[in-house]
């Protein structure tokens, strides 16, 4: 705002030759307002008490003295010179205005400021100025305006802020910028294990490490709880894939969170104006897809926004709205593969996997699809509990025709199993679908166990008591370590496709394969082989003493009626 921006008018104009004593009176009453009074030539003959505090000249410091030369700042000499010839000689007056003067130590004083001008004799003026010490309302607002436009823990713009930013860079001459999507990878690991103090600590030392390589005309911004907005608009644009994987690489180093050493990534998405979006809005939305995209391709890297991303994110969204509509109308099946004894070659136990019906599944969009998106917008929960009454249902049916030594495998999420209900439900469906722990086992995933914590370990221990048969499926594709196998509560070890498909083939799949079976047989634990397809995979395993077989070289996933025909003739 220039200070020179008038709002009011205020002139007085006295008909007397002499300076009225009674505004003399006046003024010299007013304590707490500064008045200096100047002749036309702009030198102070008067100076009150008032002025002495505010601007930190004495009386006789001030008189004589040109008020330019005193309490008006350089930048605003021009126009305040101007601005007094204009009064005196085509009487426009100085309105009254807010303005920031100067003390004597060159510092801003914040002031409401009026003039008044007196006729004293012949074409003779004299001026006063009256000003009013506004600091601490011009505090106060500032303190507002901050509240409004930064955060307050980063001191980064915030959110309306940079929105601002980014629709006047919109607007202006400028021709592009980058926009980046940043967002602190599990930061709410941090905030569950040190505290939310620690995690407003972690947010303040990422905005800082953010903030140190950019330049003046660069903007930063916290824009969610764990998301920053970085505008660049300094450099030109083929380097700012250069500066952004120099943010990304500043993060190799830990950041020191109360005497401890926390190491933390970023994932970002880019986008470019105009380029990419002409529009808050958009631009916005495309940094964020592409950096969605980041985090599912591993993390701590950037991805550049593209179509594909929008088209990819917005299958996704129809995906789940379907998958939400099918929730409701129970549009889903199950289907059962069988797991074969490798040395009776007989049905032991079957796999439950979900199927979406056909007439719901608009896209005919298959399991390895529609179900990370349904982990993704919070749907297995819902979905798992509809599989667990799903599969129960079945078993309960298969033991009431007499098939009583096939176990039902059922998979969990790792989401199910953080539900503080979930072991107690489970006891209620055997107990209502009048089944026994034996008759079932669970799948879980290696990450699901790993980050469990000792309560729910322990629950899964009571459970592999009572006779409920634990797996760890997918062996191999997660932390793929067998140090921590002998402490957790699990019997079975499921060896994933990815192992079994070369192992008769190349020696170091082998001889992978070998030590994995070899372990698991000394803690205890069976084995069973996913994706036995062929007939050396078959040959295969059974040589390497694996327990249990399971893949299409036996049988693909069969429907409930097909796989009822096929157990009963053997149990007849």
């Amino acid at each position: 705002m220039k200070e020179n921006n008038f709002e009011t008018n205020s002139t007085f104009s006295p008909s007397t030759n002499l300076p009225d004593v009674r505004f003399l009176e006046l003024i010299e009453s007013l304590s707490k307002v500064a008045v200096q009074g100047y002749n036309r030539h702009r030198e102070v003959i008067y100076w009150n008490k008032a002025s002495t505090f505010l601007y930190g000249y004495t009386q006789t410091e001030a008189l004589g003295k040109k008020l330019e030369d005193l309490i008006i700042p350089p930048s605003m000499k021009k126009d305040v010179i101007e601005a007094h010839k204009n009064w005196l000689e085509h009487n426009i007056p100085i309105p009254s205005s807010e303005l920031t003067l100067q003390n004597i130590k060159g510092q801003p004083v914040p002031v409401f400021s009026s003039h008044v001008l007196l006729k004293t004799r012949g074409d003779e003026f004299e001026m006063f100025c009256l000003d009013i010490d506004i600091s601490e309302q011009v505090s106060v607002r500032k303190a507002l305006e901050k509240m409004v436009s930064y955060d307050p823990i980063t001191n980064c713009l915030n959110r309306y802020s940079i929105e601002l930013v980014i629709n006047e860079l919109i607007t202006s001459s400028i021709k592009d910028f980058s926009l980046l999507f940043i967002d602190i990878d599990r930061f709410k690991d941090v905030n569950d294990v040190f505290g939310y103090e620690s995690g407003d600590e972690l947010l303040l030392k990422v905005s800082e490490r953010l903030s140190t390589p950019l330049e003046k005309t660069d903007y930063i911004a916290r824009f969610s709880a764990d998301e920053f907005i970085v505008i660049l608009s300094s450099e030109p644009s083929s380097n700012h894939e250069k500066l952004t994987q120099l943010l990304i690489d500043s993060f190799n180093s830990p950041l020191k969170l109360h005497d401890q050493l926390i190491f933390t990534s970023i994932s970002v998405g880019i986008c470019r104006f105009p380029n990419d979006g002409k529009s808050v809005r958009t631009l916005l939305q495309c940094a964020e897809t592409a950096m969605y995209d980041a985090k599912e391709n591993g993390r701590s890297q950037f991805r550049i926004y593209n179509k594909a991303m929008s088209d990819r994110s917005h299958f996704q969204i129809e995906i789940s709205q379907y998958l939400r509509e099918s929730l409701i109308h129970e549009e889903f099946h199950l289907v059962y593969q069988p797991i074969y004894c490798a040395k009776s070659e007989k049905i032991v136990a079957c796999e439950a996997l979900l199927r979406w019906d056909s007439n719901a599944n608009k896209n005919n969009t298959t399991p390895n699809t529609f179900i990370p998106i349904a982990e993704k917008v919070g749907l297995m929960i819902p979905i798992g509990n509809l599989i667990f009454h799903m599969a129960l249902k079945e078993l309960k049916k298969w033991r009431s025709n007499g098939i009583n030594d096939v176990r039902m495998l059922i998979n969990i999420s790792g989401k199910q199993l953080l539900q503080k209900e979930f072991f107690s439900q489970l006891s209620e469906l055997l107990e209502i679908y009048e089944l026994i722990p034996s008759d079932i086992g669970l799948e879980l995933t290696e990450h699901a166990l790993i980050e469990a914590d000792d309560e729910l370990l322990k629950n899964l221990s009571l459970l592999q008591v009572q006779g409920v048969d634990i797996a760890i499926d997918d062996f191999g594709t997660g932390y793929s370590s067998l140090s921590y196998l002998n402490k957790l509560p699990v019997n079975t070890l499921k060896i994933d496709k990815s192992f079994v498909d070369n192992a008769p083939y190349r020696n170091k799949d082998s001889a992978i394969f070998e030590a994995i079976v070899d372990v698991a047989h000394k803690l205890d634990l069976l084995v069973i082989a996913e994706g036995v397809e062929t007939t050396q995979h078959v040959e295969y395993c059974k040589s390497k003493n694996v327990d249990m077989l399971q893949g299409y070289s036996y049988s693909k996933p069969l429907s409930s009626q097909k796989l009822e025909s096929f157990l009963l003739p053997s149990k007849s």
